[in-house]
């Protein structure tokens, strides 16, 4: 792989909380999406730029708590993202807690309004738990494709559409595990 360190940060905290994210042509995201990490305690945030042009890589050139990575290979050859994401954390988070979204993804998990996200790690014992279950929820806007303007913070709670069909189990299956003796397959 062809990831060239372009930005480092200096004095991390060797267990500071670190949130992973590729990214490509994602400058008007990258704001809000700091904004509201940095307020659950984000402390470092790790990106992969994939060859952008609209400016996403001068403005995390800025960034005083991103360490900043670019490539220009191919983002499939890469398991869309995945093998990038794999070799920087065994770099920078080997044996602690990293987090890994997209960069229209936000992280919100149970009193994230007032729990720092190293709290609500902490009270994951790193020796009995490595991962923890979570879930993507998508959420649409109520204008079509390519008319909603993320800057629009002060509505973007209030036109924001999530889908009603999904299905929670107490104790899920692993994907791909055979439902039953048929052949059946179910995945989450």
């Amino acid at each position: 792989m062809n990831l060239k360190l372009v930005k480092s940060v200096e004095n991390i905290k060797k267990y500071t909380v670190k949130l992973y994210c590729p990214i490509r042509n994602e400058l008007n995201l990258l704001p809000l999406f700091l904004e509201y990490h940095r307020n659950l305690g984000i402390g470092c945030f790790v990106f992969v730029d994939n060859d952008s042009m609209d400016g996403s890589l001068d403005f995390l050139l800025t960034q005083d708590d991103c360490i900043v990575y670019q490539t220009k290979d191919s983002f499939k050859r890469a398991n869309y993202a995945i093998d990038w994401i794999n070799e920087l954390m065994q770099l920078h988070s080997r044996d602690q807690w990293a987090i890994y979204l997209d960069c229209d993804e936000f992280l919100v998990y149970e009193n994230c309004e007032s729990v720092p996200v190293a709290d609500f790690l902490r009270s994951y014992n790193y020796v009995d738990h490595n991962s923890f279950y979570a879930i993507m929820i998508d959420m649409y806007s109520d204008k079509e494709f390519g008319l909603f303007d993320i800057k629009e913070r002060s509505s973007l709670i209030n036109t924001l559409y999530i889908d009603t069909d999904y299905i929670f189990r107490k104790y899920p299956r692993r994907p791909f595990k055979k439902c039953s003796q048929s052949s059946n397959i179910e995945v989450l």
